[in-house]
């Protein structure tokens, strides 16, 4: 029941952001699990960009897990930490792209619906809504972020800037070692020739 009346606000909020809407439609037929801080949201979009209930659905083509732990780390502002945390199963594009989606949601224009039932709705879950929205935003942020710092420090499969200048620096010393000594070989030659 109250999947039912987010995804009805969700909705809501999205026929007011129309470039987050186009970009839903551009990843129509997709369906989702999001699971934050024991919260849990299932969804399909449809063509139009809105989200439907996912009512059987048993494999979704991306879950995102945000588990309870990982709020310590949005307080501590550890972005590698949370990264850490973050589990998704799937497609992992998508699941970047959706965070990317909620995280740029805003609430401009919804207050000025026509039907008082729709803006009591609302009213009433605007404030759980803006807390997930600000948690897709801190979500889609460190992702982007802890992404490269994951790469860097934890499995140093990426180097840093001093790293590769060193290198370069070591590559150009190793050169004019070996052209030193390839004058040293010439006048070597030249003594026994």
């Amino acid at each position: 029941m109250v999947t039912n009346h987010l995804l009805f606000t969700l909705n809501k909020i999205l026929q007011y952001n129309e470039s987050s809407l186009q970009k839903l439609k551009h990843i129509s037929g997709k369906s989702f699990l999001l699971n934050i801080l024991g919260f849990s949201l299932s969804g399909i979009i449809d063509d139009e960009g809105f989200i439907l209930a996912a009512q059987d659905e048993k494999i979704f083509d991306v879950e995102i897990f945000v588990p309870l732990e990982s709020a310590k780390y949005l307080i501590e502002q550890d972005k590698l930490g949370f990264f850490q945390k973050i589990k998704i199963n799937g497609n992992k594009n998508l699941a970047r792209d959706l965070l990317e989606i909620f995280s740029n949601l805003h609430f401009t224009g919804i207050y000025t619906a026509k039907s008082p039932i729709i803006n009591l709705l609302i009213n009433k879950l605007i404030n759980s809504t803006k807390s997930i929205i600000t948690l897709f935003k801190l979500t889609a942020t460190n992702t982007t972020n802890s992404i490269t710092e994951y790469l860097l420090y934890q499995t140093e499969d990426l180097l840093t800037h001093n790293e590769v200048n060193k290198f370069y620096n070591e590559v150009d010393e190793l050169k004019g070692q070996v052209d030193i000594l390839q004058k040293r070989i010439d006048s070597l030659v030249k003594i026994f020739i």
